[in-house]
């Protein structure tokens, strides 16, 4: 039987630093995300407020409703690509994240985007096009087009926008996804 050797002083503050650095790394890590988290949901509570401001352009509160709903920036880029806003038509261009963004998702996060939309008297019929950094087939890198959701005027006001968590996208709007989207 091997005999038990008792630790030094100098071998157990060795232990007591090697175990509490990972603990002290994911404590400042989950802090730091904390941090994050309530800064984006800061951004989004001011987005709804900008969606009912009448002061404010259509554009700047058509911007607000998507902000309200994925926040400000992804990954360095400004989650709202562009806006045209003509003949009652908001055509929405929004970054995100390949990695990040299921079909499921996306179509979630229009359906609460058109929600927000709704509330702005001005839009009668929507057009969202989501990008993603995407790589064809040769290893090349660009921004492309991941899903379209189209929602004509006769649909988007016959939509209860207070139960949108229900709507059935894909049967009452145009819901184009890439073939490669999950």
């Amino acid at each position: 039987m091997a005999e038990k050797t008792a630790l030094t002083p100098k071998q157990r503050k060795g232990c007591l630093i090697g175990c509490l650095t990972p603990i002290i790394i994911i404590g400042i890590i989950l802090i730091i995300a904390a941090m994050v988290d309530a800064g984006t949901k800061n951004e989004k509570k001011d987005a709804v407020k900008k969606v009912s401001d009448t002061s404010l352009s259509a554009n700047e509160r058509i911007s607000a409703a998507v902000v309200a709903t994925i926040g400000e920036k992804l990954n360095d880029l400004p989650t709202v690509a562009s806006v045209e806003f003509k003949n009652n038509n908001a055509q929405i261009t929004i970054n995100s994240d390949a990695n990040g963004g299921s079909k499921t998702t996306l179509i979630n996060n229009s359906k609460e985007i058109l929600k927000n939309l709704s509330k702005i008297s001005e839009v009668k019929s929507v057009s969202l096009t989501w990008l993603a950094n995407t790589t064809d087939q040769y290893g090349n890198k660009s921004m492309g087009t991941i899903m379209m959701v189209v929602i004509p005027d006769e649909s988007f006001s016959k939509m209860n926008w207070d139960n949108y968590q229900n709507i059935n996208l894909e049967n009452a709007a145009m819901v184009a996804p890439h073939a490669d989207l999950k």
